[in-house]
């Protein structure tokens, strides 16, 4: 104990500390409820805490220990600076008044480094009280002058979440990982549409006199060119986002708001949005709707990037290593900026607001920021309808990425696979199936030479297996039954394919039959199944009548499941008992999912766990092209369509029919140049209007992915063809030559194939070199698997045991011991020669020829001119555009 005289003495409660004056006690007494000290303090003398019991330690050691709970002055205290600030009060007021701080006489006992902080506060008030003297005014000490940093005064263990930062020291690893895995869904903390009651403006206001005081020269200089890029004032560039949202011009509207987010004033933003009405930031909002940018700016939309496009074509630069358009991302990211700015000056955006929010965090394929934005933003809102359940439908389709935009118009990322279905997550029941499911998912982690379908907050997990959890699908569910939600069929469809998702087959034909009472006779066989039932129309909720909504979820729930089967009878069910048509969408849907089960990882992963009714032929996929194509349905098709339909035709050996497919092809790539010379030329007149421009841009894209997709059916027919007349010498020297006369413009050089005597090499140099080869370490992406853990053995009693010796080793048939698993990750890289395209950007030559520096003086014209070139209109007649640079945009 402490001696103090008698002036007073010190109790410690466990909300505040009270130096009562003029007590008779001579000790300084430290009656302490925390449970951080108290558990910490227990521990180390080998005892276990109690709720409810006081501990009376020494005031010193409990300082030394907890720093008085880190906080110094209960939970909303200051640190150490409190302290001083408390110890001065004291001394100016007395011994009348109660204090959050011990007397003068008890900091002889504080901790050295401790009593190092005051010293340098006692200087600070000498500076002060000199500054005092000197001008004769009142010093003003603001509290943020004097406090010391957060995680110095309170503890980094502080700054952690909730859950985390409440359990006592100590606690094990397990228990910490457990607890942090839950972290993400209940407690994310995210700042990016923060509400006027926390804006995260004021923590920039506060950062940026300090990092102008704090930066070096060479910060900056490297931040001089983003100042010079968005050097305009915030005035300017929302005048020009005001009247583009006028005009609906959407690229001119996105580059406006990425200029806004990227501002270094962000202070100054946030003052010339507060000058807009609600109604002004909303529409500026709804012009950032995917809904909108897609069909408008986004040159890709509606089309699938393909890994491999990027080896030729500058198309794959507008989506990042991930496979997401840029676009979107870009778009998510400066309109949370934008709601932070306006929520600093004590607006609140609507609820509509944060529906577009919503939308563009699915657009960007990020649903873990659509969970942070739901959970603390819109879920709790008092002020909308409590049972609009509208507003749920678009969470849930946003959480479970159900729109084609939200998935990058890319099914096969988000395939299930046998181990992402519902109860074989943590094991199998037959763990011999484990390990070829693990080597065949390895092998294909091992060939990726990129991340497309990976999480960008998690490098080395899939989505699909992000996805795949049945528990956030079934919590949704209830707390929109328990909360009496309203929805309608939109809700109920996103509702069939998060089902689907998480592998829970029971969950999608239990929603048929309770909503539209549409069973299935036989799910043993798929193929012997019927589809009988369905309701009234006059019998059923208005809300839920059967659209092609339904059809198209069926399509998309079924195949992502891998039942195409039962999806192809369903829709034709659901089309006859209801009389709906059924959309283009949906058949093209139907047989992109049926190629995907058919192909070789799908059909050997349920090879391995023996379904039957997910393995898929190739010619499944050519009966099914056959019925869409045929009477009564006469379904039109596109590129897409065709690619899967010539790909069946190689795999199932009919090679002449997918000889003329590809004729077919070549005619349609002609017709794009063509389309693509007249767009150019339409946008390079003066003030070309935004639709020419994005029409030019979308003709291209169509342009270079078509010659992409011939080239890949060229180059598989090849190597069938090579492999099928390997026995039939004679006939390889007449049909391969053939073929390659007719397609050499879409094959690389040197063109490559294989023959009985070996292989040969033909240069093909008549045509437009796209890459070259370059030599470059290529990283692959990073995968996690279970490995044997050496420090921690197997045992197979480790419950029912209760002494070290009472444990029993599991050994291995060789006689080895048996480990505990642990996650490794596994990151691969090698050095080859790969592709590298001549043309980074894509779009970047026409934006050259539109900028205006293509032009080029033209000897001939200035002689037709004459004397009158002194005039602006002659200098403009006598210059036009440079022939080489619209060849160059031209021709790829």
């Amino acid at each position: 104990m402490a001696r103090l005289g008698r002036e007073g003495s010190w109790s410690w409660g466990g909300r505040g500390r009270r130096w009562r004056a003029g007590s008779k006690s001579r000790h300084l007494q430290c009656i302490t409820y925390c449970r951080t000290c108290c558990s910490g303090a227990q521990r180390r003398q080998g005892g276990r805490r109690r709720r409810g019991r006081r501990q009376e330690r020494s005031w010193r050691s409990c300082w030394g220990y907890c720093h008085w709970h880190r906080e110094g002055g209960g939970r909303g205290g200051g640190g150490a600076m409190a302290v001083g600030r408390q110890v001065t009060d004291y001394l100016q007021s007395g011994t009348s008044t109660p204090l959050l701080c011990p007397p003068p006489t008890a900091l002889f006992f504080l901790p050295t480094h401790t009593f190092s902080r005051l010293r340098a506060f006692a200087s600070v008030l000498l500076l002060l009280l000199l500054l005092f003297l000197l001008t004769g005014h009142e010093p003003r000490i603001s509290p943020s002058s004097i406090m010391i940093p957060a995680v110095e005064a309170i503890g980094a263990r502080q700054l952690l979440p909730l859950p985390l930062c409440s359990l006592p020291r100590g606690t094990s690893s397990r228990v910490l990982s457990a607890r942090m895995r839950r972290v993400p869904r209940q407690y994310r903390l995210w700042s990016s549409a923060a509400p006027a009651r926390r804006p995260s403006a004021l923590r920039t206001q506060s950062s940026l006199a300090t990092r102008a005081l704090s930066q070096s020269h060479h910060l900056e200089a490297a931040v001089a060119p983003v100042k010079e890029k968005y050097a305009e004032s915030p005035g300017a560039h929302l005048a020009q986002v005001i009247k583009a949202v006028q005009s609906q011009d959407t690229s001119t509207i996105l580059r406006g708001v990425v200029a806004l987010a990227r501002h270094p004033q962000p202070i100054e933003v946030a003052e010339a949005l507060q000058k807009l009405s609600p109604t002004a930031f909303s529409e500026i909002v709804r012009s950032l709707d995917p809904s909108r940018v897609g069909p408008r700016s986004d040159a890709t939309h509606g089309l699938r990037i393909q890994s491999g496009l990027g080896q030729f074509s500058s198309v794959a630069s507008v989506a990042d290593q991930y496979g997401v358009r840029k676009i979107y991302r870009n778009a998510f990211k400066a309109l949370r900026s934008l709601f932070d700015l306006w929520s600093y000056q004590g607006n609140d955006p609507s609820r509509a607001d944060y529906v577009v929010l919503l939308r563009c965090a699915g657009a960007a394929s990020d649903f873990e920021a659509a969970k942070g934005i739901w959970h603390r933003e819109v879920k709790g809102d008092v002020v909308g309808n409590p049972r609009d359940g509208l507003v749920f439908a678009e969470y849930f389709k946003t959480r479970f990425l159900t729109d084609p935009t939200y998935t990058q118009n890319d099914l096969a990322r988000f395939r299930l696979r046998p181990r992402d279905i519902a109860r074989r997550r943590k094991g199998f029941a037959e763990p011999r199936l484990l390990w070829p499911l693990e080597k065949l998912r390895l092998s294909i982690a091992s060939h990726k030479r990129d991340s497309f379908g990976r999480a960008p907050w998690l490098p080395t997990h899939d989505m699909h297996r992000l996805l795949s959890l049945p528990a956030p699908v079934r919590r949704l569910r209830r707390y929109i039954q328990r909360e009496r939600k309203v929805v309608d069929e939109e809700f109920y469809c996103a509702y069939l394919l998060a089902s689907a998702r998480a592998g829970s087959f029971r969950d999608m034909i239990g929603l048929l039959w309770r909503t539209w009472k549409i069973k299935i006779t036989d799910l043993q066989d798929h193929r012997a199944a019927r589809i009988i039932g369905g309701v009234q129309r006059r019998n059923l909720n208005p809300l839920l009548q059967p659209t092609e909504r339904l059809i198209h979820a069926i399509v998309q729930s079924f195949g992502c499941s891998g039942h195409v089967i039962l999806a192809r009878k369903l829709i034709v069910y659901i089309s006859q008992r209801w009389q709906i048509p059924i959309p283009q969408s949906s058949w093209s849907s139907l047989l992109e999912w049926t190629y995907i089960l058919s192909s070789a990882p799908a059909n050997r992963e349920w090879r391995i766990m023996g379904d039957t009714n997910r393995m898929i032929r190739a010619d499944e996929v050519l009966s099914l092209w056959e019925t869409m194509r045929g009477e009564p349905f006469l379904v039109d098709v596109g590129l897409h369509e065709r690619d899967i339909h010539v790909k069946s035709l190689i795999s199932a050996g009919r090679l002449h029919e997918a000889w003329e497919a590809i004729k077919h092809g070549r005619a349609e790539y002609d017709s794009l140049c063509q389309e693509v010379e007249e767009a150019l030329f339409e946008s390079l007149y003066p003030s070309p209007p935004p639709s020419s421009i994005s029409r030019h841009l979308r003709l291209k894209t169509r342009k270079h992915m078509t010659w992409y997709t011939i080239q890949r059916w060229c180059q598989q027919w090849l190597r069938r063809t090579s492999k099928s007349l390997r026995h039939r010498p004679h006939l390889s020297p007449q049909i391969i030559p053939h073929f390659i006369g007719d397609f050499y413009r879409f094959l690389p050089d040197p063109i490559t194939y294989t023959m009985n005597g070996g292989t040969v090499r033909i240069a093909n140099t008549e045509t437009n070199q796209k890459t070259r080869w370059v030599k470059r370490l290529v990283p692959g992406a990073p995968t996690q698997r279970l490995a044997p853990d050496p420090s921690r053995l197997k045992y197979s009693n480790p419950d029912s045991a209760t002494e070290p010796e009472d444990l029993i080793p599991v050994m291995t048939l060789s006689g080895e011991p048996a480990y505990e698993s642990m996650p490794i990750t596994i990151r691969h890289a090698t050095r080859r020669m790969v592709r590298q395209r001549r043309q980074l950007r894509f779009g970047e030559d026409e934006r050259f020829l539109r900028s205006g520096k293509a032009m080029v003086q033209n000897d001939s014209r200035e002689e037709e001119v004459g004397m009158n070139t002194d005039t602006a209109t002659a200098e403009a007649d006598v210059k036009e555009l440079d022939k080489k640079a619209v060849l160059k945009a031209l021709v790829w």
